[in-house]
């Protein structure tokens, strides 16, 4: 289930990502995989279209994700101050945007026209997707993209990587995708002139990257801040633990959970607890480490007596009674 920081970046994602087709790069596409771009005719056109979008998705999903998971390595995914970075990130590169200021820095490379002569028209289709859906591998046309690479490494969270790289993917993909088969016709003609010769239709994709970044930016400053305090309006809970973008909690009679502003999901063991890049619980005589993007299993560390717990990316600490009528750590 996504929740609306999810919904405002997924969103400004795709739109990102359509205004990449008024590079030449997106403009040769529609042509190179259209009916005038080759002998094949409208079935090749047809499966050009179908291996187009699997490999803009497949690019998007390789930058993104990449700089989400390697934000994940460095710093551990979520927390305050990286989801402040990030909205920082958003709302200057929506100011840009809005400024209509020249890309810097641009990238002027073209996709290998040759691809089309020496492959299978599919093939060479699919693999122009996933340059496109990488963004860096051709003009780019938005300090949006920048700003979502820029959010993707800050907030470290694979799972979000992920969604914005499929949502830039499929953005990139949907004009081409829309356009291609109109190539040569009267219609994808005044199409493709209306890109070219209003400056104005561009412009105005801008001011929507804009908008799109600065709601962005907004979900990402309010949005995790609200799962602690939903903390407050639960019944029947105890021993929480929580972050900007999780809470975990013991239901009286029942299991541990972690809800991330959707559904709770069920941890084996009791006395939950969040910190760096783990989520933590006690079961029988050891402590349980889960990966807290995941909830992989990780470790299995034996505390005897444990009946509360703390953890962080260095040090796991845990409160466990001496035996004598006192505590230690």
């Amino acid at each position: 289930m996504l929740g609306p920081l999810e919904i405002a970046l997924g969103f400004a994602a795709l739109l990102i990502g359509a205004t990449g087709t008024f590079s030449p790069c997106g403009l040769s596409v529609i042509d190179t995989i259209g009916p005038t771009g080759h002998t094949g005719g409208r079935r090749t056109t047809v499966a050009a279209c179908v291996a187009f979008l699997p490999g803009a998705i497949a690019g998007g999903l390789l930058t993104f994700g990449s700089l989400a998971a390697l934000g994940d390595l460095l710093h551990g995914a979520g927390g305050r101050v990286s989801y402040l970075v990030a909205a920082a990130i958003a709302l200057l590169a929506a100011a840009l945007e809005a400024r209509g200021t020249r890309i810097v820095p641009q990238i002027r490379r073209q996709l290998p026209e040759h691809w089309r002569r020496v492959m299978p028209m599919p093939v060479a289709a699919a693999l122009y997707g996933v340059l496109l859906g990488i963004g860096f591998t051709t003009f780019v046309l938005s300090f949006g993209v920048w700003a979502l690479a820029g959010v993707s490494l800050a907030v470290g969270d694979p799972a979000l990587g992920l969604l914005l790289g499929g949502c830039f993917g499929l953005g990139r993909a949907i004009p081409i995708l829309a356009l291609a088969p109109l190539a040569g016709r009267p219609s994808g003609i005044r199409a493709t002139e209306l890109m070219c010769e209003r400056p104005g239709v561009y412009r105005g994709l801008r001011g929507g990257d804009a908008v799109a970044l600065t709601a962005a930016a907004l979900a990402l400053i309010v949005v995790p801040g609200s799962a602690g305090a939903a903390g407050t309006s639960i019944a029947h809970a105890t021993d929480p633990s929580a972050t900007a973008d999780a809470l975990l909690f013991q239901r009286l009679g029942g299991p541990a959970v972690i809800s991330r502003g959707g559904p709770e999901v069920p941890l084996p063991g009791s006395h939950p607890a969040i910190g760096g890049r783990y989520v933590a619980t006690v079961q029988g005589s050891s402590v349980l480490l889960f990966d807290r993007n995941t909830l992989a299993p990780l470790a299995q560390i034996p505390a005897a007596g444990a009946n509360a717990i703390a953890v962080s990316d260095s040090w796991l600490a845990y409160r466990a009674s001496t035996g004598g009528g006192g505590d230690a750590i």
